[in-house]
C-alpha cells in the first residue's frame, strides 16, 4: 500500500518534455496578494461588509482586522463593543456619513476565541482600522459615500434575515443593489464574497428564504462573468451556524438531535470557521471564480442507500 501512495505522490516525469513551463511572469501573478503587490501584506486593503454586527458578519470582520485589512462594516444597528472601540465621543464614526479615511477602530475579539478568530501574535500583521456604518442594505440612499481611494478592494455580503417578510428584499435584492454600488464599476474591486446558505442547494427552508439564497447562486456568477478577469466572485453557502439566528432550534433539546441525524460530522459550524473560508476565497484565492462552496457538514449529501441485507 505504502508503494501506491508514493507511486501517487511523485510528478509525471513522462510528461515534462511536452509540457511547457509557466513562465516566470505567470507564476508571480499568481503568487501575488490580490493588492496587486508584488510580496505585500494585505494591510493597505479595505473590505467592505454589511451585516457587520453579529453572527457570520461579525466574525468575518474580526478575521480580517487580525490580518491586518481595513474594514467598513455595514448594518442597522450599532458595532458591537467588542468589534470596535471607543470611538468619537458624538459617535461621528457610527452614522458613516462621508469618508472613512482616518478611522482608527480595531478588533477586540473575545479572549476565548481569539485563537479561533485568528488572532495575529507579536509578529503578525497589526490589525486592521474599522468603520462602522448605519446602513440598509434595502436603501442605497443610507450607503456610505466613499472617496475613490477609499472603496473597497473586497466585498462580503453578509446581511441577512430568515423567515420574514424580507427575505427576498434583504437577501436578494440587498445583495445586488450593494454589490452594484460597490463592486461593479469599482476599479479597485478584486473580490467579491456572497454569503448564500445551504438552503439554496437543498430547498429546505421557509420559501421565501430559500428563493432568495438560491438567487444569490444565479447572481454570483452574473458579477462573475461581468468582473472578470479583474476580480472574482463566489459565494459560500452555510449549512448549520451556531448563531443567534439558529439558537431556537439550538436550545430545544428535541429539534437539536434531529439535526444531529442529517449531519455526518455531528455537529454545526462555529461562525468563526465560515469567517475564514470567506477570507480564503476572498484573499487567498486567485483562480477560482463563480463558485458555490456548499459548506454544510456533509448535511446535503447525507443519502441513505437502502439495501436488503
Amino acid at each position: 500500500m505504502s508503494g501506491r501512495i508514493d507511486a501517487a505522490r511523485e510528478p509525471m516525469r513522462d510528461r515534462s518534455s511536452v509540457t511547457q513551463e509557466p513562465s516566470s511572469e505567470l507564476l508571480r501573478t499568481a503568487r501575488e496578494p490580490i493588492s496587486g503587490q508584488s510580496g505585500a501584506a494585505e494591510e493597505s486593503m479595505i473590505a467592505l461588509i454589511t451585516g457587520a454586527s453579529g453572527g457570520i458578519g461579525r466574525a468575518t470582520v474580526c478575521w480580517f482586522l487580525n490580518q491586518g485589512i481595513d474594514v467598513i462594516g455595514l448594518d442597522l444597528v450599532p458595532a458591537p463593543d467588542e468589534t470596535a472601540g471607543a470611538g468619537d465621543a458624538d459617535g461621528a464614526e457610527k452614522t458613516g456619513a462621508g469618508d472613512i479615511a482616518g478611522a482608527e477602530k480595531t478588533c477586540a475579539a473575545d479572549a476565548a476565541d481569539s485563537e479561533k478568530a485568528g488572532a495575529a501574535d507579536a509578529d503578525g500583521p497589526a490589525r486592521g482600522r474599522y468603520t462602522h456604518c448605519i446602513a440598509d442594505v434595502r436603501d442605497p440612499e443610507t450607503y456610505p459615500a466613499l472617496a475613490p481611494e477609499s472603496m473597497p478592494h473586497i466585498l462580503v455580503n453578509c446581511a441577512g434575515v430568515q423567515s420574514s417578510s424580507d427575505d427576498i428584499d434583504v437577501n436578494l435584492k440587498g445583495t445586488i443593489r450593494i454589490t452594484e454600488a460597490f463592486a461593479i464599476g469599482n476599479d479597485r474591486i478584486r473580490a467579491v464574497v456572497n454569503v448564500g446558505s445551504a438552503s439554496a442547494h437543498t430547498g429546505s427552508e421557509f420559501p421565501e428564504y430559500a428563493a432568495s439564497k438560491g438567487g444569490l447562486l444565479s447572481y454570483t456568477k452574473n458579477v462573475a462573468l461581468r468582473l472578470a478577469p479583474k476580480a472574482t466572485c463566489n459565494s459560500i453557502d452555510p449549512g448549520g451556524v451556531l448563531t443567534d439566528l439558529n439558537q431556537c432550534v439550538i436550545d430545544d433539546e428535541t429539534l437539536w438531535q434531529q439535526i444531529m441525524e442529517l449531519t455526518p460530522l455531528k455537529r454545526w459550524a462555529a461562525p468563526e470557521e465560515i469567517a475564514e473560508w470567506i477570507y480564503f476565497v476572498a484573499v487567498r484565492n486567485r483562480f477560482m471564480t463563480g463558485q458555490n462552496l456548499l459548506i454544510d457538514g456533509g448535511e446535503a449529501g447525507n443519502a441513505k442507500f437502502i439495501w436488503p441485507e
